[in-house]
């Protein structure tokens, strides 16, 4: 009788823990946000320009305004202020490798466009998770880039 227990008892904690650990952070991503659909190539490309932006200016203010912004408003503007900064940094010449070929690896403008919109329907909730995730990736670019330099 025991041991049917612990049988069962395992294939419903098997189930669970898969069940609960189903979405993977990079499936985390793909997850539609109250219908609205922000795919991943999207969010990372963001991290990027805030990746390359941090490395090449050496200056953390885009990252540190996006990760506390209290309200979607606020995050579209300081989006802005980031792609603004981005699209000036290109007009300039970019003497390191490492810097223009992140700036290569950058899939689509063009989806970033696209989903602005989308950002601006997202609760707050939600917004302080996709923020915290792109303001993550685009740390440990800017870190990965720092680091390539010194090498």
């Amino acid at each position: 009788m025991f041991l049917l227990f612990e049988t069962r008892f395992r294939i419903f904690n098997l189930f669970y823990i898969r069940e609960t650990f189903k979405y993977s952070r990079i499936d985390y991503l793909n997850m539609q946000t109250s219908d609205i659909s922000l795919n991943r190539y999207w969010l990372n490309d963001l991290a990027r320009i805030l990746g390359i932006l941090a490395a090449g200016q050496g200056s953390y203010t885009h990252i540190d305004k996006l990760s506390n912004a209290p309200s979607t408003e606020l995050a579209l503007f300081y989006i802005r202020e980031a792609l603004r900064d981005f699209n000036s940094f290109l007009s300039k010449n970019i003497d390191d490798k490492k810097i223009e070929k992140e700036i290569q690896e950058i899939k689509s403008l063009k989806t970033i466009e696209e989903n602005l919109d989308k950002i601006a329907q997202l609760s707050r909730r939600e917004l302080k998770e996709k923020a915290s995730i792109i303001c993550s990736k685009a740390l440990i670019i800017a870190a990965r880039l720092k680091m390539e330099e010194k090498a």
